[in-house]
């Protein structure tokens, strides 16, 4: 795309909450698995294992996201998304 560097800014106005919008999405990403999960109709434990392996893949895939978390864990959007399932 033919942006600046500095467009990302023209949407959020800091690091930091373009980072907590990043979470908030990974956040919502999860929810989304883990509701798919419930409905899984291999039974309970095919869902876990499936769930699970998804979450190693997506962590592996992506190690700065618990970085990410811990600087923005108390932004009240990722609050939000945390507590409320990142509706």
């Amino acid at each position: 795309a033919n942006l600046s560097k500095g467009a990302v800014y023209f949407y959020f106005p800091s690091k930091r909450e373009l980072l907590a919008a990043l979470v908030v999405e990974r956040l919502r990403e999860v929810t989304e698995d883990a509701e798919a999960a419930i409905v899984n109709p291999a039974g309970p434990w095919a869902a876990l294992v499936e769930l699970l392996r998804g979450y190693a893949e997506r962590q592996a895939g992506d190690a700065g996201f618990a970085e990410a978390l811990a600087s923005v864990s108390t932004d009240p959007e990722v609050v939000r998304a945390y507590i409320g399932g990142a509706a």
